[in-house]
């Protein structure tokens, strides 16, 4: 099925002076392509991150008023457990651009996307404050310091997209996912174009075993 799947940039979405780069439901994944193997058996390359992004609308947050609400269906796929886990998020991006404002739900996903145009120093202090993780910018890279010699790095491209995320300890690499298949600018996210293959192998699959099983 994933063959089938064609690849396509994100619309952003705006409202009032917030702007996210993706639209209603557009499917993004972040994939596995290197992970030590004494660090966990159960991801190993192949496994994935992805998130589909619900219904964007204006609402309120806790005291902010007038914010871009993004909520999401985000999934991990451990390719060593060979098990796929959903959560819906509902508020996977809160943002008002006006007033520096922003909400990511670090604990349930990853900040794989973040509004644009790119305010990393936000995103940093609200690491910081919001989840007590130290967070400095080098770039257009959030380098997150879990503690114990943990880091997690986030690369993103101009897009707002993150197009690698690495995960360290005192300075040796233990994982490494990437978006689209490569890193940099040139990384393209799936959109939302995955609907109509999709329906179709599934359509495939239920007519093979209708073959098999009931004949």
């Amino acid at each position: 099925m994933s063959a089938l799947i064609p690849i396509t940039k994100g619309d952003p979405t705006t409202i009032e002076d917030s702007t996210f780069p993706a639209s209603d439901g557009e499917y993004y994944q972040w994939t596995c392509t290197y992970c030590i193997d004494s660090f966990d058996g159960n991801i190993g390359e192949g496994s994935y991150f992805n998130v589909t992004i619900g219904t964007i609308y204006q609402g309120s947050y806790m005291a902010i008023s007038h914010a871009l609400i993004v909520p999401a269906i985000a999934g991990t796929y451990y390719k060593g457990l060979d098990s796929h886990s959903v959560d819906i998020v509902s508020y996977y991006c809160v943002y008002n651009a006006s007033l520096q404002y922003i909400y990511l739900p670090f604990n349930l996903a990853p900040p794989f996307i973040l509004p644009i145009p790119l305010n990393l120093t936000m995103i940093a202090e609200h690491f910081i404050s919001n989840w007590g993780a130290p967070t400095i910018v080098n770039g257009n890279s959030l380098i997150v310091d879990m503690g114990g010699g943990y880091i997690q790095t986030f690369n993103y491209n101009s897009n707002g997209f993150c197009s690698s995320w690495t995960y360290d300890i005192n300075g040796e690499q233990l994982l490494k996912y990437i978006l689209g298949g490569g890193d940099g600018d040139g990384a393209i996210p799936y959109g939302n174009y995955f609907i109509i293959p999709t329906v179709i192998s599934i359509a495939i699959i239920v007519i093979f075993i209708k073959k098999r099983y009931f004949h």
